[in-house]
């Protein structure tokens, strides 16, 4: 009897200690799930993320093709797919330096942009959509031979 008993206060314990607690109120983000069964985490190894459903922020990926100087602060324009009659409004926060992978092997980069629209709810966390990204203005003949220039400097070397 005492055996099971020490089982039973051992197992506790350690239940204790995997239980992982928050400091603040949220909603947990996992990249996937499924592949964290089973898995053995490091010390300081991110499996997840706190988000506040009040706090949404949108990332938009560029593609390297598409890519237009930006600056922050600039207007950006998102189409919710759930809710593509409303536009919402969002300024730019944040802008990737360099390109990264995604997934499907293509190259982007990531725009993080603040809604600013305070009085129109929140979205939810994870929906998807198309954005507008505002920059400079351009003369027509950059922007309509915008992919046959960069593909002669890419012949080029230029």
């Amino acid at each position: 009897k005492a055996l099971k008993i020490a089982e039973l206060n051992f197992a506790r314990d350690m239940i204790k200690q995997s239980t992982i607690k928050s400091t603040r109120d949220g909603v947990a983000l996992f990249a996937d799930r499924e592949e964290l069964v089973g898995k053995p985490v490091t010390l300081g190894e991110n499996i997840m993320r706190i988000a506040d459903p009040k706090q949404v922020e949108v990332a938009v990926y560029v593609g390297v093709n598409d890519a237009i100087a930006l600056k922050h602060g600039a207007d950006v324009t998102l189409f919710l797919h759930s809710d593509p009659i409303r536009p919402r409004a969002a300024k730019i926060k944040l802008i990737d330096y360099r390109a990264r992978a995604r997934e499907g092997g293509t190259l982007s980069y990531r725009v993080v942009a603040s809604l600013t629209d305070e009085a129109a709810a929140p979205p939810r966390l994870g929906v998807r959509g198309t954005a507008k990204l505002t920059g400079d203005n351009v003369p027509l003949v950059f922007f309509l031979f915008r992919r046959p220039l960069s593909k002669l400097r890419q012949w080029f070397g230029l």
